[in-house]
Formats: structure tokens, sequence, C-alpha cells
């Protein structure tokens, strides 16, 4: 445990400077000599007092499996410290379960579920209100 709290807190001495990581990862925690756990590759970082024109607006980098959900849809100038965050659960989650999160055939899986609803709803053969159903399309398409 102390190693994840070292963690967090050199993340939480970065955030405090105005840096966001962008790319947690376990490949990206190192553990030196004395085993104590060093966070590195900042080559995505970002100062967070800099304009977020720095970053390419649209850009999406980073490591699927650890990224947020913000930085997936919305690039990589949406993320604050709260995707750092993110990424540190998805790594401590790897640690205690042997895999991350979202590995990429339970992220199919999911995506095959979601788009399966999307259909079943846009194709349905029932007589109710299609205003309704377009909305509820709508919904499931944002």
């Amino acid at each position: 445990m102390h190693g994840l709290t070292a963690i967090a807190r050199a993340v939480h001495h970065a955030h405090l400077h105005g840096v966001l990581h962008r790319d947690l990862k376990p490949g990206n925690l190192l553990l030196d000599a004395q085993d104590e756990p060093h966070v590195a590759d900042f080559g995505l970082a970002r100062l967070t007092d800099l304009d977020s024109r720095v970053t390419l607006t649209a850009a999406i980098f980073g490591t699927a499996a650890y990224m947020p959900p913000e930085q997936a849809s919305n690039g990589a100038a949406a993320v604050t410290t709260a995707g750092d965050i993110y990424g540190l659960g998805a790594v401590f989650y790897e640690l205690l379960s042997g895999h991350p999160p979202l590995t990429p055939s339970r992220w199919v899986h999911s995506l095959i579920h979601s788009v399966r609803v999307i259909i079943l709803c846009a194709a349905s053969p029932t007589a109710d209100d299609s205003f309704s159903r377009t909305r509820a399309l709508a919904f499931l398409l944002t």
C-alpha cells in the first residue's frame, strides 16, 4: 500500500505545481533500487496555466485502457486533474485485479452491446410514439 500512496502523492505534487501527466499507466510507474515508486514519462504532460491551444484540441493520445472518458471523447485539451485521478484509479484497479479495467475485448463487447441497443431501439416494430423513440435514439447516440 505504501507504493500506491507514494504514487498518489507524487501525482498530487505535480498537480499542485500545475502539471497534468495525461498518460498514467503501469509502464510509467517505476521502482528504484530501494523499491520506491516514481512517476515517469511526462512526454504527454501539460501545464495547466498554459493556453489549452498549445495542445491540438482534437488530438486524442494516451493509452486507451487508462484514458479518462473526457480525454477519449473531447481530446487531450479537455483533460483536467480528474483525468489523472481516473488514470491512477485504472492503474490501482489493474494492480489489484491483474488486468486493466477496460481491456480491448471488454471494450469491443461493450461497444457491440451499445450498438445492438441502438439498432433495436431504431428498428423496434412497436406502435408507440415515434417522437419518443427518436428522442431516445438521439440520446443513445450521444
